[in-house]
């Protein structure tokens, strides 16, 4: 979505259009118009080829989060990776923590 985004920002569409044919909120058009003005495809540097990404992937912040679980679970990772390889159903190695 952010390709057509950026797409109809290089054509010179309003925002007001592209909001209504894409159905996109202001605030991720804003976003993506700030990252597009950055990385210089408003200012005349061509897009890349359609597979290829045109922005880097974010990190996701919901990744780097950590519980009070994973800190009783971090010690024995290797544990259970051993009990697993070793043909252990899941529910076993659940119930043996």
């Amino acid at each position: 979505m952010d390709r057509k985004i950026v797409e109809y920002l290089v054509m010179g569409k309003s925002h007001r259009d592209i909001k209504r044919e894409l159905n996109v909120g202001g605030g991720r058009l804003e976003k993506v118009c700030a990252l597009a003005e950055e990385h210089g495809y408003l200012s005349g540097r061509a897009l890349p080829t359609y597979p290829e990404s045109i922005f880097p992937d974010r990190a996701d912040g919901r990744a780097q989060q950590s519980s009070d679980h994973d800190e009783l679970l971090i010690p024995r990772v290797e544990w259970i990776k051993e009990r697993l390889a070793a043909g252990w159903r899941a529910v076993t190695v659940f119930e043996e923590l």
